[in-house]
């Protein structure tokens, strides 16, 4: 009788079900991803295994345009925005969102009123830090919004930037180490 499709691969591993067995496979995975970072972003073989790497405001701190200080309040923006949307049941906020303020509820979990409460409380700090970015360092509130929406949330490349952006950029995140200190830590 003959079969169908490829020949069965022998001398392999397999797992119970019969297919092949995934087993160090991580490692494999793992050198693809650090090649591609090599290739894309120029860190050294040691460098490279940084999980800084791996996302946009982690290269600005590793490249020098962003302190570690900026580096930690990017996160904790990314975070608050996060947590905020996801309380609010919107959809997470990515550019291939459809309509993000129209969706709303998407979780079937019921939220607990002041976890909620709280996740309305630190975006609300956030967006007073942002303001006070804006109106110290005379730029468009929208701007300094906008920017750390794009590095913090959306992951979006500081090096095709125009300086000015970068500027809000900085200026924002300086004005949120100020307003969340208790969530600063020191980095090694």
């Amino acid at each position: 009788m003959k079969r169908s499709g490829r020949k069965r691969i022998v001398n392999i591993k397999r797992q119970p079900n019969g297919q092949p067995s995934r087993a160090g496979q991580s490692d494999r995975i793992r050198h693809v991803a650090l090649e591609a970072r090599k290739r894309m972003h120029g860190p050294s073989k040691t460098n490279a295994l940084r999980p800084e790497w791996g996302f946009a405001l982690g290269r600005a701190m590793l490249k020098g345009e962003l302190s570690q200080l900026q580096f930690q309040s990017g996160l904790v923006a990314a975070d608050i925005i996060t947590f905020y949307y996801r309380m609010k049941g919107y959809q997470r906020p990515t550019p291939q969102a459809f309509d993000l303020f129209r969706v709303v509820g998407l979780s079937h979990i019921e939220m607990r009123p002041e976890t909620v409460t709280a996740a309305e409380t630190d975006y609300t700090r956030l967006q007073r830090a942002m303001r006070a970015a804006a109106s110290k360092n005379g730029h468009p509130y929208a701007s300094a919004s906008n920017t750390i929406h794009m590095a913090c949330v959306e992951d979006s490349e500081l090096g095709s930037w125009p300086s000015h952006m970068v500027r809000y950029l900085r200026d924002a995140l300086d004005a949120i180490a100020l307003e969340f200190p208790e969530r600063m830590v020191e980095l090694r």
